[in-house]
């Protein structure tokens, strides 16, 4: 049986509230329904945690920069809790590519760009669905 990833859950990790707020509006457009938003890196990966302990390993956004702990450290222990986690990262385009370079290295498995586009959104989905699959 094929797997619909609108029936996954996704974690967005994403420190401006209205970022993280329309990032969720354009999931629910797509008909994602099991979203959870996190506006730091310690409370995204005790949710992650939380998420996989009960079964459940969500899709995850993660942002680039964030207030507490930095990308790069937040990958690691999120692929540390579930290896193969599909996380993407999102920042604002071509800012910092050697950096989003060395997210790829670590795990990372697509770029999302500020500002948003939905119709990128809509292909990463796309993307994430067909490698579920």
């Amino acid at each position: 049986m094929l797997k619909s990833l609108h029936d996954m859950d996704v974690l967005i990790i994403e420190d401006a509230k209205p970022l993280a707020l329309l990032l969720t509006d354009y999931l629910k457009k797509l008909g994602y329904r099991k979203i959870h938003c996190c506006e730091n890196g310690t409370l995204g990966l005790q949710k992650f945690q939380e998420l996989v302990e009960s079964g459940i390993v969500p899709v995850v956004f993660l942002d680039y920069y964030l207030p507490d702990l930095d990308a790069p450290v937040v990958l690691k222990k999120i692929l540390e809790i579930h290896p193969g986690t599909e996380v993407i990262v999102e920042t604002v385009a071509n800012q910092n590519e050697s950096g989003i370079k060395r997210l790829f290295e670590l795990g990372a498995r697509e770029y999302f760009p500020k500002p948003y586009e939905p119709e990128k959104l809509e292909t990463i989905m796309d993307t994430l669905e067909v490698r579920a699959n």
